[in-house]
Order: structure tokens, then sequence, then C-alpha cells
């Protein structure tokens, strides 16, 4: 019997109302202040305003409530918190080098400005090899409106642009249960 021992889940689908919320979106995008402070990754974010992240979330839970509660009962999760929120555009040869967003938690990425024609998509790369020793990637299809919830713990990142067409995502982290402290 041939099975698959690992499954990575991860949940793809395209906001409800998107003219509307791709609107919404960029308003928000365009109040934020945008900056690059990691030394590596040529990326515009404005993940560095944690003032500004608080804001955000209110703004961005409002907006994509649908689709976070949508993303929570297809999980089984109650209460889905969004805890950090960011933008990042990216142009000519930017790009974000491969991380992820910590052990525990989902993350999320939302492709607000995307032409697929000039554009390319976040790559994900499997915590583990296939059997000839190979990284695995995913690339997934998407265009404007598309969210894709994955785990936090997911090794991901953006390929450098090739266009002049700048490339908007905005990207959350989501708690699924109250964070102990010390």
């Amino acid at each position: 019997m041939i099975f698959n021992m690992f499954h990575i889940p991860s949940y793809q689908i395209q906001v409800e109302n998107w003219t509307e919320k791709q609107s919404q979106l960029l308003r928000l995008c365009n109040n934020s202040e945008f900056m690059n402070d990691d030394g590596i990754s040529e990326v515009q974010t404005s993940y560095y305003g944690e003032d500004q992240s608080l804001n955000l979330v209110h703004d961005v839970v409002n907006i994509l409530r649908r689709e976070i509660q949508r993303f929570g009962r297809e999980f089984d999760i109650r209460n889905p918190i969004v805890d950090y929120a960011w933008f990042q555009k990216y142009n000519d040869k930017d790009f974000h080098i491969p991380h992820n967003h910590g052990s525990e938690g989902w993350s999320c990425v939302v492709y607000i400005k995307f032409d697929p024609e000039v554009h390319k998509p976040t790559n994900f790369i499997a915590p583990f090899y296939d059997t000839k020793g190979s990284v695995i990637t995913h690339i997934p299809k998407v265009n404007e409106g598309t969210m894709i919830f994955f785990p936090a713990m997911l090794t991901h990142y953006a390929p450098p642009s090739e266009s002049h067409e700048t490339r908007i995502i905005l990207s959350f982290n989501i708690r699924t249960r109250e964070m102990r402290v010390g």
C-alpha cells in the first residue's frame, strides 16, 4: 500500500467582493509607511511599524472577516486571532529571502496587486526533501484576490521581481490559542 506519511495543511481561496475589498486594502497600503530594514532582502515593507500594525490588524479583520472565518471553519479553529499584519511592495529586482513566521499558528498572504503575466507568486519550501535529496518547492497559481493560509513554520520566499509593475501583498499572522507569557 502506498500512502503519504506527512501532509502540510494549507488553504487557498479567492476574496469575495474583490474589487471593493481591493480598493479598501490599497487605501490602507497607501497610508502605510514602508522601509527596508533587514539588510538582506530587497523589499519595501510596513512590517517594522508595530503601532501601525495594531491599527492595520483591526482594519484587515474588518475587511477580510468572512474569509478569515471561512478559514477558521475549514480547520475547526474557533477563534482565529490576527495578531500582526503588514504590506510588502516589490519592483524591479526586489525579493524576499527564505523565511518563516515562527513555530506556532498560521500565516496568510493576500495578493493585492498581482499580474500573473509579469509577477511571481510566493514560493513555499517543504520542511523535508524528496527521496533523491532535492528540495521540494510549491509554487501556487494565484491572481489578485487570492488568499493563501499556511502554517507559520513553513519556509517561503518571494523570488526576484522581473517587472517595473509593482507587486503588492498583504501578510498577517494568526494565533489559534492564547499564547502564554513567561
